[in-house]
């Protein structure tokens, strides 16, 4: 039976659990702890089906599918997967497998505690990811410009207090550099917010899409920034780096094709998809992408390809060849006013 999909704008979550007791009564025990035990041939193998059963039912890149259950098919009749002696193991090994042969960083399996609602949000240990929601630097720079690092898209409502804190900080400033060289994702709910501090209200910034394209929602600018500095063309540039990702992507490419930044650095991650998570067991969960975001100017997805720059440096000159740029632009500015 098909499962239904419960969309959300900030993320995609999507929770079921998929198994029949018939079937799991011949190679899985449903009441066996499997964290606590050494896993068969079968239940390997089983664990295998199920995983592959989730894929073919909601995995957004349909036609990948079969090429990536043959790969990992093949490489069981092989016996590469020999060792899996655990769901420790299989999340790691299969998990990573099926990463690898897809092209999208974005699948992975993990173990669960069955005693807690099952989540696509990564968990982070103490650092520069969950410190002050990820904001790290808000500062200026020689001549007036605002520089503002932040690493990740927090999904945490509170982030949003960070974001206009930051913004209220760099509001008389003349030029922006936003760094998210080490950006690595996050929530397109704050990716939106933000967004609403550099474009008008209700203009289309992306749709989402399902599997064969079906539209699930549209995301438009929100009437929520704090004030208005830097609306219309104010000059903003962006770092970017080949770790940039996902939801980064989201916020970069809008601001790109509205024509609203210049962008510096390497080609993006090429992280394109939005992200949910299906239950396999009581105990492992696969981390799944389940749609797809398409810029609304532009009209593309970057899955894969990552965003190309405006100006393509390593990711370490990407902040030096940024000032360089900027007063470029303040010279070619003052020379057309001088005329």
């Amino acid at each position: 039976m098909k499962k239904s999909l419960f969309w959300q704008l900030c993320v995609v979550a999507l929770f079921c659990f998929k198994f029949s007791a018939s079937t799991a009564s011949q190679a899985l025990n449903i009441s066996e702890n499997l964290s606590t035990s050494d896993l068969t041939a079968m239940q390997v193998e089983n664990l295998l089906d199920k995983t592959f059963a989730i894929m073919a039912s909601d995995y957004i890149d349909v036609s990948a599918v079969p090429m990536i259950e043959k790969t990992i098919r093949q490489r069981y009749s092989l016996g590469q997967y020999a060792n899996i002696n655990s769901i420790q193991n299989f999340a790691k090994v299969i998990g990573s497998d099926i990463q690898r042969v897809s092209g999208d960083v974005h699948l992975s399996i993990q173990v669960q505690d069955p005693n807690r609602k099952p989540s696509h949000v990564l968990q982070h240990t103490p650092g520069r990811l969950t410190y002050n929601y990820a904001f790290e630097t808000v500062s200026y720079l020689h001549g007036n410009i605002g520089y503002l690092k932040f690493n990740k898209f927090d999904s945490a409502s509170n982030a949003k207090i960070a974001v206009d804190d930051a913004f209220g900080f760099l509001r008389n400033s003349a030029a922006l550099i936003l760094d998210m060289r080490d950006t690595v994702g996050g929530s397109p709910e704050l990716a939106q917010y933000i967004l609403s501090y550099f474009i008008e209200p209700n203009i289309p910034l992306w749709r989402v899409e399902a599997r064969d394209s079906e539209l699930q929602s549209h995301v438009a600018s929100l009437n929520t920034a704090k004030h208005r500095h830097f609306l219309d063309n104010f000059p903003v540039w962006v770092l970017t780096s080949n770790n940039t990702a996902s939801a980064s992507e989201i916020f970069i490419g809008v601001l790109q094709a509205q024509q609203k930044a210049t962008v510096v650095g390497d080609i993006t991650a090429g992280a394109g998809f939005y992200v949910g998570v299906l239950s396999i067991t009581d105990e492992l969960t696969f981390r799944i992408s389940l749609a797809k975001p398409v810029i609304a100017v532009s009209n593309i997805n970057w899955e894969k390809t990552g965003l190309q720059p405006d100006i393509r440096v390593i990711s370490m000159d990407a902040l030096d060849t940024a000032l360089q740029d900027i007063h470029q632009f303040r010279r070619s500015n003052q020379t057309e006013a001088h005329n």
